[in-house]
């Protein structure tokens, strides 16, 4: 009977030993689960960070871009403007020497005709001096 006993504590005893041996592999397998999972978590928070991170740049790059066309577009008004300008002045230079040339012209035409007046009259008076 102390055999029975003795066996029974035993077999009792391997039971409870297996049974925390399956306790301790059911935890760490619960464990290796949650780990699992909190990597896959860790992971998909990644990439959602990444992908914010990736759009945050590609917004940065099109407002630089933005930025340098209408900076672009600033400069090029700002120089068609002085441009304009200077032609303007340019215009109006030219229309002032059209406007001295003609006038210049019709001082030489008047000139010109008072020599002719002058010469005939000088003519007729050296006409009427050899007359006499």
């Amino acid at each position: 009977m102390a055999a029975n006993n003795r066996a029974a504590r035993v077999d009792r005893e391997t039971a409870r030993k297996m049974s925390g041996v399956a306790q301790v592999r059911q935890d760490k397998q619960l464990l290796r689960k949650d780990l699992v999972e909190q990597n896959r978590v860790q992971l998909a928070a990644n990439k959602a960070r990444r992908a914010e991170i990736k759009e945050a740049d590609e917004k940065l790059k099109r407002d630089k871009e933005k930025l340098a066309r209408k900076k672009a577009v600033a400069t090029k008004k700002a120089y068609d403007l002085r441009v304009a300008a200077e032609q303007q002045q340019i215009d109006e230079r030219e229309r002032e020497v059209r406007r001295m040339e003609a006038t210049e012209m019709k001082l030489i035409k008047q000139l010109k005709e008072r020599q002719v007046l002058q010469r005939d009259a000088f003519v007729m008076l050296e006409g009427a001096l050899n007359n006499t």
